[in-house]
């Protein structure tokens, strides 16, 4: 029996190109959509009257009437559960400045620690949810899918 190997190779290669066509496929697919914006948050400091200052830095351009205080971005302190702040962005609406209205005396017990957390709605309950300018939820717990909501903690050494 003869064995035309010029063939044989030919579609063991195809077969080896549909495989890893298929294998790219399946990578493509878990990897982050490009339409669900998420966040960076990498700490904060204080200005000089004491306020809190937080950057928070999103992979899209955010639909900045989405984020509001108290409501989808939510700072719970020792001494307020959900207090107020000032938001500024970015011209191309991707960084938020996010400064207290109250300063450390007003949110902080210190013991000699304390901590206060960030979290950044993605999860609709009721007071909406950050979108992007495309109108995409935020993906908030990077599961890669719009919702899940981002919270981050903070310790102050006292």
């Amino acid at each position: 029996m003869k064995y035309n190997f010029k063939k044989i190779s030919v579609s063991i290669l195809g077969l080896v190109l549909i495989l890893f066509s298929s294998c790219a496929l399946l990578i493509h697919v878990d990897s982050p959509k490009p339409t669900d914006p998420n966040v960076q948050v990498n700490g904060y400091s204080m200005d000089a009257a004491g306020h809190y200052i937080i950057k928070i830095i999103f992979n899209y351009a955010i639909n900045t009437s989405t984020v509001i205080s108290t409501k989808t971005l939510i700072l719970k302190f020792s001494k307020d559960a959900n207090t107020n702040a000032a938001i500024t962005w970015s011209p191309d609406s991707k960084t938020a400045t996010v400064t207290t209205i109250k300063t450390r005396d007003d949110l902080n017990i210190f013991q000699p620690d304390d901590h206060f957390s960030l979290t950044l709605i993605g999860t609709d309950a009721g007071n909406g949810v950050i979108k992007s300018t495309g109108g995409y939820v935020l993906d908030g717990d990077y599961d890669n899918t719009g919702g899940g909501d981002y919270v981050i903690g903070f310790t102050i050494i006292g």
